[in-house]
């Protein structure tokens, strides 16, 4: 064997379609599988991903997912690692962690994967990756809510005392509304992602109209400073999420996106109950958007951690969206 890792060019998207078709997850269609190559949002100049050949013949491959993302950093690149594959005979060889390397050494980009296999987290870990997250918080339809009553890691639930029946918020679901709402930053996220099954809404302090300091975002604002105007949780938020069934058919809510963590943290139980409706669910939210002292609701452990290396990007500012699990329609560990 004479294998060779290189990138994944314009000319290798069906080729490797099929060898993650036929090898990796038969139950997602190859014209699916394609679009961790060809995805909308993908940077010019970016590869599409890196290849394992032998002798002109796809053995391996890992999605490289790049973005252009506003942080509290000012815009920073991305690059969600996706769907490392080598045929078995490759195995052992080191071609495979060849193939890990090259796919994450890019100065100045801020690397993450949210599906990370165990041993593939114990890998990346000797690669300078740190643990983003292990723990989410889940509130549910009707959640009573005190500060400080979670334990990270298990399966506790906060005290009683919170408001209830998301009497307090405006929940905006109208696509024009939302829109008209958003920063040009924001709108631009809005439009990368519009073909895909994810849902989204503008939450903001009840009132006769939600105007005012309600409103997320003046004309061309970054969202950071938009959301911020009003200081704290206040102000509303943008939240995009992701509905799944997991364990016994329990609808989770997990959030993909919020434009003001705060506000989410601060509102979270409220929130739950406008989003949440009508179902057996939970509105999941990943432990890093969540401020210590406000309601943790019911802190469960993440079967897979997610996992991320940056020279400066916060926690915080890693999110979900422009990722693998967006783009083939599966669900976070």
């Amino acid at each position: 064997m004479a294998a060779r890792v290189r990138p994944a060019g314009e000319g290798d998207v069906d080729a490797v379609a099929a060898l993650l078709h036929e090898k990796m997850n038969r139950r997602i269609p190859a014209e699916t599988w394609r679009l961790l190559l060809d995805y909308p949002w993908r940077p010019e100049g970016s590869e599409r991903g890196w290849l394992v050949e032998d002798a002109g013949r796809i053995v391996g491959f890992m999605g490289t997912i790049y973005s252009d993302r506003p942080t509290a950093a000012g815009t920073r690149r991305f690059c969600d690692l996706s769907s490392w594959y080598l045929m078995a005979d490759y195995r052992g060889t080191g071609v495979g962690d060849e193939l890990l390397r090259s796919g994450m050494a890019k100065p100045g980009v801020t690397y993450q994967t949210m599906t990370a296999r165990r041993a593939t987290g114990r890998k990346i870990r000797a690669l300078g990756f740190s643990v983003l997250d292990d723990t989410r918080s889940l509130f549910r339809p009707g959640h009573h809510g005190g500060n400080g009553g979670g334990h990270p890691g298990g399966n506790g639930v906060g005290s009683s005392g919170g408001r209830e029946n998301g009497a307090d918020l405006k929940l905006i679901r109208d696509p024009a509304e939302i829109r008209e709402r958003l920063s040009a930053a924001e709108r631009q996220m809005l439009d990368d992602h519009h073909a895909l099954d994810i849902h989204h809404a503008v939450i903001i302090p009840g009132g006769a109209d939600g105007a005012g300091p309600a409103r997320l975002a003046g004309a061309q604002g970054p969202p950071h400073e938009a959301v911020r105007r009003s200081g704290g949780g206040g102000g509303g938020t943008w939240l995009v999420w992701q509905r799944k069934l997991k364990g016994d058919a329990v609808a989770y809510h997990e959030v993909l996106h919020a434009s003001n963590a705060d506000f989410l943290s601060a509102n979270a139980a409220e929130i739950a109950a406008l989003v949440t409706v009508g179902e057996k669910a939970v509105l999941a939210i990943d432990t890093r958007m969540m401020n210590a002292g406000d309601d943790p609701g019911e802190v469960e452990t993440i079967p897979l951690p997610r996992w991320y290396r940056s020279p400066d990007v916060a926690p915080r500012d890693v999110g979900h969206l422009y990722s693998e699990v967006l783009l083939l329609d599966q669900k976070l560990p």
